[in-house]
């Protein structure tokens, strides 16, 4: 039962709600592929406030741009300008020789404890978190390029 008028600030994603229904279902998870989600069922109940997840990955469609890991949040890559054309691409940029016009919108990292509207990029006084997620989420590329059953829908490999 969830209860009524409580509030769970534990960070969970989409990807949970898969082996979360399946558990309310009764349903076994299925043994054939990764399941990339997990159970949320406590948080949702509000059994248990802790944040389950080690890190949560952020995507723009299929496009895996960013982690949030231990109160940080870093992004390779953004999508701020994606109609008519993703005007800050680099390809889209030397098309109209406009390379310099928007700066450097790539690799930015945040402290999200104290800085939830994320107003201040720390990559260069925090290049060690940086380059720890930067690892971190090139280890979840490697994962789900492996896994063409889950998460990873276009994989043709």
């Amino acid at each position: 039962m969830i209860p009524k008028r409580q509030v769970n600030h534990a960070v969970i994603q989409s990807l949970d709600l898969f082996p979360t229904i399946l558990n309310l279902a009764g349903v076994e998870l299925p043994e054939d592929r990764t399941i990339d989600g997990i159970d949320i069922m406590e948080n949702l109940s509000c059994e248990s406030f802790e944040t389950k997840h080690d890190a949560i990955y952020f995507y723009h469609y299929a496009e895996l741009q960013g982690v949030l890991s231990g109160g940080y949040k870093y992004l390779e890559s953004i999508d701020r300008y994606v109609w008519p054309l993703p005007l800050h691409r680099a390809s889209v940029l030397k098309l109209f020789k406009a390379e310099s016009h928007l700066g450097n919108i790539y690799f930015l990292l945040y402290n999200t404890n104290i800085d939830p509207n994320e107003a201040y990029n720390l990559m260069e006084t925090n290049p060690v978190i940086a380059k720890n997620l930067s690892e971190k989420l090139e280890k979840w590329k490697e994962k789900t390029l492996k896994n063409p059953r889950g998460f990873n829908v276009f994989n043709e490999g």
